[in-house]
């Protein structure tokens, strides 16, 4: 019986290039942009993935020196592992990245502005047929009616001299 292969654990980042390329951004998002913790999370995890995969494809390039063929490859071999809407916000989140560095003057441009993705699938509307649409009419119809029953037997028990109290007065 033979051993499943195992993947070799995810390298970790430096806490040199977490301080200089992350906690700023980070900052930035929390403060001035007020972005959720949730989004902040999804962020750093998309950074994370990222700077790993670079690590294990053997780019040691510095951030600035990417170039959309390297990001693309990065797009393609993620595809395999996230679906479409996941891929999307982890772009999403770099593309955001890069931006950041590049107002900062720190890379010289952002290699993820020009990377195609796969189209996000649509999905159609959800609908009731004819059948179901009449019997919701009917059940609603119902409750109208019934509605309004109640709300003439208070308007009955709410004669003359009760003090707004629902009971009847003889």
């Amino acid at each position: 019986m033979s051993k499943p292969a195992s993947t070799p654990p995810a390298p970790e980042i430096p806490p040199a290039v977490l301080a200089e390329w992350w906690l700023p951004y980070a900052d930035y998002l929390a403060k001035e942009r007020r972005y959720s913790p949730y989004t902040l999370r999804n962020y750093r995890q998309a950074f994370e993935d990222f700077y790993r995969w670079l690590a294990r494809s053997g780019m040691e390039k510095p951030f600035d020196e990417l170039d959309s063929r390297e990001v693309r490859d990065f797009v393609i071999e993620a595809q395999r592992r996230f679906g479409r809407r996941t891929l999307h916000n982890h772009v999403s989140g770099l593309r955001a990245f890069f931006k950041f560095w590049l107002a900062r003057e720190k890379v010289k441009r952002n290699p993820f502005s020009a990377v195609p993705l796969p189209k996000l699938e649509r999905r159609l509307p959800k609908f009731l047929t004819e059948e179901q649409m009449l019997a919701q009419q009917q059940k609603d119809e119902a409750l109208q009616k019934e509605a309004a029953e109640r709300q003439a037997m208070a308007n009955l028990s709410l004669g003359p001299g009760c003090d707004n109290q629902v009971e009847l007065c003889a």
